[in-house]
């Protein structure tokens, strides 16, 4: 009695032969592309020139000190890191210099100047626009409000300097709710009474690795697990999503207050600019009237661009922003020079005097 599976002579039916084949050729392939990512993956997890952020306990995040990369946004677009973790090419030295004003920039990756040369940044675009100026570039990729500002505390109160420009954008606002960013911990600013107090630290250092490492690995079925985790995850309430937006308020609000206070009694002067994103562009921008609220109620020098962007032809305003790859809707050179424009101006037309050198006030 003959099988279905077999010819008159024993042999296997050539439609089933041919599906065991395309099987067995797709078996074979996902095992080559399993093992083909998993090989590359330990090899960009080795290389250590892919980043640029150290570790740091109660920020979560900084720069990678000494950092020298010729071409690491594309050709000649440099990134420098000095010594003291800041996006600059040379040391930053405590003293103001000699002659010079000298501006601090805190913020973001639009800050820090992600996909363009540290010549390029909006920071140091300033200084080139500003006479007798010195900036420093306090900026990190990925940072929150809270970030930029404890950084800040840490690392840029300690230099000399006449202002303070703290940029944000919206989303840096949003990022002080959350305990982790990138996958990554970070600390959470919380208040006890009217005092800013530091929670989630000591941030995990073991996560921070395995986190840097995997991600540079680029391993698929890690990213097929996030998305599937992002799909399935259970949306806060409604109630629990207002509080915590209330909550973040009342926290960002505070920081602002506290980094003028600090300013105020060193002498200093605090200049806050809300920094449009292509989202802000298309009017979608969840955290920009509360910020033009809040800077309103507390009357501390504000500069939104937001409206000005807005009003700029479209085709200008694309050169704005980096268009796709890794670093995708940040300011290109052309996006950095407006901004740096924008905040000479107001600069200029709010503190004249604190932008002219020591031996010009006597």
């Amino acid at each position: 009695m003959s099988q279905r599976s077999s010819g008159r002579n024993g042999s296997v039916n050539p439609v089933i032969a041919l599906v065991i084949m395309i099987a067995m050729t797709a078996v074979v392939f996902i095992l080559l592309e399993g093992i083909s990512s998993t090989v590359l993956g330990i090899y960009h997890a080795s290389r250590g020139q892919e980043s640029y952020h150290d570790y740091d306990e109660v920020i979560g995040w900084t720069g990678r000190r000494n950092t020298d990369y010729p071409d690491f946004f594309g050709p000649a677009k440099y990134l420098k890191i000095n010594g003291q973790g800041f996006r600059e090419d040379s040391e930053s030295s405590t003293k103001e210099p000699p002659g010079k004003v000298r501006i601090i920039c805190s913020g973001d990756s639009f800050t820090f100047g992600q996909g363009v040369a540290n010549d390029e940044t909006w920071c140091h675009q300033l200084a080139e626009l500003l006479p007798n100026i010195d900036t420093v570039n306090l900026g990190q990729s990925g940072y929150g409000v809270d970030q930029s500002y404890l950084w800040y505390m840490k690392a840029g109160r300690e230099l000399e300097h006449r202002i303070h420009v703290f940029a944000f954008i919206g989303a840096d606002l949003a990022r002080m709710s959350v305990s982790s960013n990138w996958d990554t911990g970070k600390p959470v600013l919380r208040l006890a009474g009217n005092e800013i107090e530091v929670a989630n630290v000591p941030v995990p250092r073991v996560r921070y690795w395995l986190t840097r490492k995997i991600r540079k690995a680029d391993l698929r079925v890690v990213t097929l697990g996030s998305k599937i985790l992002s799909r399935f995850g259970r949306p806060p309430s409604e109630g629990s999503h207002q509080t915590m937006l209330n909550e973040t308020r009342r926290v960002a609000r505070r920081v602002f207050e506290e980094l003028v206070v600090v300013s105020s009694n060193a002498g200093r002067k605090t200049l806050f600019v809300y920094l449009p994103t292509e989202q802000d562009i298309g009017r979608e921008a969840k955290w920009h009237d509360w910020t033009r609220e809040v800077m309103a109620e507390l009357q501390y020098p504000f500069l939104d661009l937001t409206p000005a962007m807005r009003q700029l032809p479209a085709s200008m305003v694309s050169g704005f922003f980096i268009d796709g790859g890794e670093d995708d809707g940040h300011y290109t050179r052309e996006g950095n020079h407006w901004v740096a424009e924008n905040i000479s101006r107001e600069l200029k037309r709010n503190f004249e005097s604190a932008l002219l050198p020591a031996s010009s006030n006597n």
